[in-house]
């Protein structure tokens, strides 16, 4: 409980020391792939929608958390949802004044590796990203310049949702587990366009075949496996019922 709460305190009191980080990171990231590019880089204007590309993915993550935050903040502290869809269980509604004073309140404990599940995610996607999709200039056949573009969109969507979905966590909104949810069905459904999209476009070279198709497999089942494991939790936890629906376990009668 002590490790996850400084966690939690230590990465909303940095979270501008994070962000610069990050996007230094993904500029370094950048400027590797730029300078070994699939296609030849003959003009400015043919790395143009490449660079574009890279700028949007290292900005998506930090936008999504600002909406997230904004969101929250307009809604306001007050803000509750009107129709329940968690209804396992037997609960108890309690005010939000002796829900804070309960040592269960907060986005402590398990819960915490769930917020670091969700940063970790977006690293994890990114670095897989900008590792397995070359860069691809104007000069890049048609298959290639789509493959980079419909990856960097489903990476840019993915990330968008899952941190702003994190930003729902840390700022007590009680529509974090919907927002996750969200973000889960998102990330199943983009994996499916993006292989519509390289399958409509044609072209694709044989020897790449299986590694994209084990490349989206992996990412589908990576979202299945994770809603499996944390679907119950956002459910039934005690922490995420009070924190986040203001409701604990009704007494048993007798």
């Amino acid at each position: 409980m002590r490790q996850s709460r400084k966690f939690v305190d230590m990465l909303e009191a940095n979270l501008f020391r994070v962000t610069v980080g990050w996007l230094a990171i993904v500029g370094v990231l950048t400027v590797l792939r730029l300078s070994d590019p699939a296609a030849a880089i003959n003009v400015l204007g043919d790395a143009w929608a490449m660079i574009i590309g890279y700028a949007i993915i290292a900005v998506a993550p930090v936008l999504g958390y600002l909406v997230g935050v904004g969101a929250a903040k307009a809604l306001g502290r007050g803000f509750r949802v009107r129709h329940r869809f968690a209804i396992v269980g037997n609960w108890h509604r309690v005010d939000p004044e002796h829900a804070r004073l309960r040592p269960e309140f907060g986005p402590y404990g398990f819960l915490a590796s769930l917020v670091f599940g969700l940063l970790l995610n977006v690293a994890i996607r990114t670095f897989e990203f900008f590792t397995a999709v070359p860069a691809m200039s104007a000069n890049a056949p048609l298959w290639a310049q789509t493959m980079f573009g419909v990856m960097a969109v489903d990476l840019v969507v993915t990330s968008f949702f899952y941190m702003t979905s994190l930003a729902f966590a840390l700022r007590l909104n009680p529509l974090f587990p919907r927002m996750l949810f969200l973000a889960w069905a998102i990330d199943i459904y983009m994996q499916l366009f993006l292989a519509r999209r390289l399958t409509i476009v044609g072209g694709l070279p044989e020897m790449l075949h299986q590694p994209i198709r084990d490349l989206l497999d992996g990412n589908v089942t990576k979202v299945l496996i994770g809603s499996v494991i944390w679907l119950p939790y956002l459910l039934l936890s005690r922490r995420v019922n009070l924190t986040y629906r203001l409701r604990i376990p009704a007494p048993r009668e007798g």
